[in-house]
């Protein structure tokens, strides 16, 4: 049995804010009073999937190819530099494209009872490219930049699961993820590299009746691992030389009674850089500092979710009443670790 299937999508989307990033009543050089900031953003998306989609007695497999085009146009803020007199607003960006392109297949064979065999591949490709200018029209100060680069890869994906019984399922996955380098629109620098991660994954699913567990444990290897940044009013994207990824995961749901559930999920993150030097924009004093042993930003070590859910029947309807508890850890918000 055979199927094509093709999918389809647009989305165009505008964006205008203003802010008033001092939080004072300084008047910074801006066409709306009070604010120091004013951004638009113009985009448009489009994209086209074709997959073939074959079930072939113990074979199943998917495969395909993708486009997909981005258009920013125009995507600009204005800042406030320096309060009156010495009024320096400074405008920066431009527009940016994308394209991107992709050939992918994944096939799952049974290999014997119960035991079942996967194997990937995808091959991607991108192009970026900017054309914009960073000015002070006071001073007349223009930096323009037009710059273009080109991103590839050839991404493998292994698994392996066994059905130990209707309600047992453990597996084994090996696979590589890729995500594109690019350009920070309103800065000028270099364009920033691709993140490549390796992904080592084991656990077990057990989906009985009245409950159900899933559990999973994961090694990552993250290099030029992609770090947001803000300085001087905007946000970059910058590489870190190499990250690595530790946890644990669980995930249980049981039916205690009719209508009565309980849900809860536990993970264990161990997300550190294994090497990265960088300066820190907010204490540029303190030089070059070595952030091997940091913790990832966003990434707190332990977090834990629990929620009770009671449904009752009310004549054709239902009445469900739901509690939910959720914790975790302390986390970072900058690769510096700071407490800020």
């Amino acid at each position: 049995q055979l199927e094509v299937k093709s999918i389809t999508a647009y989305r165009q989307s505008s964006l205008f804010v203003v802010q008033d990033l001092d939080g004072t009543s300084t008047a910074f050089p801006s066409e709306y009073s009070g604010d120091d900031l004013a951004a638009w953003e113009r985009a448009h998306q489009a994209s086209e999937e074709v997959q073939l989609i074959g079930n072939l007695d113990k074979l199943t497999f998917v495969s395909g190819l993708y486009y997909f085009h981005e258009g920013i146009d125009p995507g600009t803020y204005t800042l406030g530099l320096f309060p009156a007199p010495a009024q320096f607003p400074l405008t920066a960006g431009g527009e940016a494209l994308t394209d991107a392109y992709a050939a992918f297949g994944q096939a799952t064979y049974e290999a014997a009872d119960k035991l079942n065999l996967t194997v990937g591949l995808r091959y991607s490709y991108e192009n970026r490219s900017i054309d914009q200018q960073i000015a002070i029209p006071s001073i007349g100060v223009l930096t323009p930049e037009s710059a273009s680069a080109d991103f590839h890869a050839l991404t493998p994906k292994f698994s392996i699961d066994y059905h130990w019984t209707n309600a047992v399922m453990a597996y084994a996955t090996i696979s590589e993820g890729f995500k594109s380098g690019g350009f920070s629109l309103g800065t000028v620098q270099p364009a920033f590299q691709p993140e490549i991660l390796w992904d080592y994954e084991a656990g077990i699913k057990v989906h009985a009746d009245r409950f159900s567990v899933d559990m999973a444990a994961f090694h990552y290897d993250y290099s030029n691992l992609q770090v947001s940044q803000p300085v001087n009013g905007t946000v970059i994207t910058k590489n870190a030389a190499s990250s690595t990824v530790n946890g644990l995961e669980a995930e249980a749901t049981v039916q205690l009674a009719t209508g009565l559930k309980i849900f809860g999920t536990f993970s264990y993150l161990d997300a550190t850089f294994d090497k990265f030097n960088e300066p820190d924009p907010a204490a540029p004093a303190l030089g070059n500092q070595n952030l091997a042993g940091n913790q990832l930003p966003f990434a707190s070590k332990f977090s834990s979710n629990l929620a009770v859910s009671y449904s009752m029947p009310i004549g054709d309807d239902e009445l469900m009443f739901y509690g939910e508890w959720n914790w975790r850890d302390r986390v970072y918000f900058t690769e510096f670790n700071s407490d800020e």
